[in-house]
């Protein structure tokens, strides 16, 4: 299996528990690409508020998406889960909200990691960088 690219991506202002903001643009941007996409949660409560946030976008702004407890992932272009990865589904990519680095890897050729701007979830993405590093991977790091 080839290796993905890593992408950790610093986030610029604090964002509270429920701010998605920063991830919604990630998601938006791919999704104008016809990428695929896998949002790898932390809690189900997360994936569900995340869930509910994509169902409060303006019309304009719609991201079809399902969780990967409704029948309907499998078509989705936008999956939401926590500890399943969907195998042979076409993902393009994926987004990391764990606090643990995805080893192994999924088949998903870019990863994207968070840098919040709080000290402890700073430490935890260094960590995710090490273990990548440690795993062969080069990360990349974008501000």
């Amino acid at each position: 299996m080839a290796q993905p690219n890593i992408t950790f991506l610093n986030q610029t202002k604090t964002q509270g528990e429920k701010d998605f903001d920063y991830l919604l643009d990630l998601v938006a941007h791919e999704y104008t690409k016809n990428k695929r996409l896998l949002i790898f949660c932390e809690t189900d409560a997360q994936m569900l508020t995340l869930d509910e946030a994509l169902w409060q976008l303006a019309p304009e702004r719609f991201l079809a998406h399902a969780t990967i407890k409704e029948p309907t992932h499998t078509k989705a272009p936008i999956v939401l889960t926590v500890n399943e990865i969907p195998l042979q589904q076409g993902f393009s990519c994926c987004i990391n909200l764990q606090p643990l680095a995805l080893i192994p890897w999924p088949n998903i050729p870019q990863i994207y990691e968070f840098v919040p701007m709080e000290a402890i979830s700073k430490q935890k993405a260094r960590d995710k960088f090490k273990a990548y590093s440690l795993a062969g991977i080069r990360p990349q790091f974008k501000n």
